[in-house]
């Protein structure tokens, strides 16, 4: 016969279980707890030297020679970007089954020679076209004391859509004011919903992932706007292959139909789902490295002037030319921004598929991940002189380091010269032959980014003492224009009035600060606290109940203050989605575990709380 407590948590499917293992998981995943195939990640482990140890690994060294090929191919099928970005549920439905390779590389082809032998035709439209964006966002930018406030980032990140709608789809796309719109979204949507639906247990993964599906449109209104340009082209081709005359096309959906496999053409909507996931990639990566690079000049505006007089004298006609391979020291102030401040932590993922050992000593279990830390070895002196210390022109080759040059900047000693695009010396592109294809294209947009800011304004912080964190969150910029608008500033990223709270955000306001506060208050006496939830006295009196209490506490403290910081963010629409699958889950569990002992009023009061709050997150409420 159980005991009271023995019953509540048993393995029969008591919802309690899943609550524990959740709440585990969300106070150790930043310990580098693994528990996704039932191993703990180690930070160390040593293999024993004895000769059966020996012997064994000797042996499975043969073996690879024959079980080799089948090893990499199962990895293919477990790639690193499938689990990040969770496709099937941000990119409409996407699941990717395709291995790598079986059916050619037309994306690689596309994007690595058609696209990069393309930049010479394409670098004066682009930069055209973001001319006209970054000139808008600073005139429609709000007035306060002689100072202009438009966002930065988001200028930078229309831009870069812009220009990639223009270089992917053709001005047809890129003249649609809803699909550039929707692209914007589609990258916050897609990273918020991947990070959700990663973390939660395989159980409820794929009904969350589901319903943040419904809720982000901004992935549908992409498929829906490509999916009929990509259909045309595909009966355009077939016409042609009769001998008809068919427009030309020269753009990325073209370059793909194109090269797909003979034997097994891409369907439209394989088209659309490569070109989206290469959408993301592009867009989000290249504006997080543009705007951390104007937040560097900003830092050190003593480079402006020489960077201005290379634009200059190189002119935008060069640079168009050469497919954006000019600026060689606006180049290397790019990569070194890029080094000191790195958009990912971790790069080069690699998941092993059975058990494995690094330099003969770490152990790394089948299931765990084995990655780059690509800001610590921007950091190691091994590879870099000075490496804490930012010199912009660190990759310039020393024969381009005139006298001017020298005098006006300590350069550290280079290892050797290298390019933005180079794969060889660092971890930005990735790795090898997955490397990303189109450096070259994202390349030329940053250095063009960068060269009109240049060459636009003077640009210093207002604030020099900030911390660099403040710097990127809410750094003022003050731009003085070189065209001629009398000494006009502007503060990216900064707005000075608080926005009040409508009626709309209060009830997410209230969750918010219940499931803080509320989680707290048994960290002082979890016995109370079980009690005020309508358990029974024999189960708050139990240690074991208490335990789980303060689990399950951490869980909710750890849920409100998501939802602080999402509405912070002003990310409405992911506080709703957060107050949709608590409010179901905890309608769910607490409803449960109250009726199963014997308080059935109290489930009732409970679940129909909870499903209050769902109701409010599934109608969208706080997002209006």
């Amino acid at each position: 016969m159980l005991s009271p407590i023995t019953s509540l948590i048993n393995v029969d499917g008591s919802p309690l279980v899943l609550t524990l293992i959740l709440s585990v998981f969300i106070l150790l995943v930043g310990a580098g707890i693994d528990k996704q195939n039932g191993h703990e990640t180690s930070c160390l482990s040593f293999r024993p030297t004895h000769v059966w140890t020996s012997l064994l690994n000797r042996l499975r060294a043969w073996l690879f020679l024959t079980q080799g090929p089948s090893l990499i191919q199962k990895g293919y099928n477990k790639g690193a970007a499938k689990q990040i970005i969770q496709p099937q549920y941000t990119l409409h439905e996407f699941d990717w089954s395709e291995l790598r390779g079986k059916d050619g590389t037309p994306l690689v082809r596309t994007l690595r020679v058609l696209l990069t032998n393309a930049l010479p035709s394409l670098m004066g439209d682009v930069r055209r076209a973001m001319e006209v964006i970054i000139d808008r966002g600073y005139e429609t930018g709000g007035l306060k004391n002689g100072i202009k406030s438009p966002a930065l980032f988001p200028m930078i990140i229309e831009s870069i859509a812009y220009c990639n709608a223009l270089a992917f789809f053709g001005k047809e796309i890129a003249y649609n004011e809803k699909f550039v719109k929707a692209s914007v979204g589609f990258i916050e949507n897609t990273l918020i919903a991947s990070e959700i639906v990663r973390v939660l247990p395989r159980a409820i993964a794929p009904a969350v992932g589901k319903f943040l599906a419904a809720r982000f449109a901004s992935q549908h209104i992409m498929f829906d706007t490509l999916i009929p340009i990509a259909e045309q082209r595909l009966e355009e081709y077939a016409r042609k292959k009769l001998g008809h005359e068919v427009p030309v096309h020269k753009d990325c959906i073209q370059w793909v139909m194109e090269n797909s496999p003979k034997s097994n053409p891409w369907s439209a909507e394989r088209i659309v789902h490569e070109l989206m996931a290469l959408w993301f990639g592009s867009v989000h990566i290249t504006s997080t490295t543009t705007c951390f690079a104007i937040h560097d000049l900003c830092l050190r505006p003593e480079y402006i002037p020489i960077l201005r007089q290379e634009i200059e004298s190189t002119g935008w006609d060069s640079f168009d030319q050469f497919g954006g391979q000019t600026f060689a020291l606006l180049d290397s102030f790019i990569k070194e921004s890029a080094r000191t401040t790195p958009v990912e932590a971790l790069s080069t993922r690699r998941m092993a598929l059975q058990p494995y050992y690094l330099s003969e000593t770490h152990r790394v279990e089948p299931g765990e991940w084995v990655c780059t830390p690509p800001k610590a070895m921007a950091a190691d002196p091994t590879y870099y002189a000075d490496p804490l210390e930012f010199h912009g022109f660190r990759f310039v080759k020393p024969e381009l380091l005139n006298e001017q040059l020298t005098k006006a900047f300590r350069a550290a000693k280079p290892k050797r010269e290298s390019q933005l695009t180079n794969i060889d010396d660092w971890q930005l592109w990735g790795t090898g032959r997955c490397a990303c294809p189109g450096r070259f294209y994202a390349a030329a947009i940053m250095k063009m980014m960068l060269a009109l800011f240049i060459t636009k304004w003077d640009m210093e912080l207002e604030d020099s003492t900030a911390s660099r964190s403040s710097i990127e969150d809410h750094s003022k910029e003050k731009l003085t224009s070189q065209q001629g608008w009398s000494s006009k500033t502007f503060a990216p990223f900064v707005n000075t009035s608080p926005k009040m709270p409508s009626l709309h955000h209060l009830p997410a306001l209230l969750v918010a600060t219940s499931e803080t506060f509320g989680g707290v208050w048994p960290l002082f006496n979890a016995q109370t606290a079980i009690l005020a939830f309508g358990l029974p006295s024999r189960i708050a009196d139990s240690p074991a109940a208490q335990s789980i209490m303060l689990i399950a506490s951490s869980r909710i403290t750890t849920i409100g203050l998501i939802i602080y910081v999402l509405y912070h963010q002003e990310h409405y629409a992911a506080v709703d989605s957060v107050l949709a699958v608590m409010g179901l889950y905890a309608a769910l569990m607490d409803g449960f575990v109250c009726w199963r002992e014997s308080v059935p009023r109290m489930a009732v009061f409970r679940s129909f709380c909870a499903l209050t709050v769902a109701w409010f997150g599934l109608t969208g409420w706080t997002a209006g």
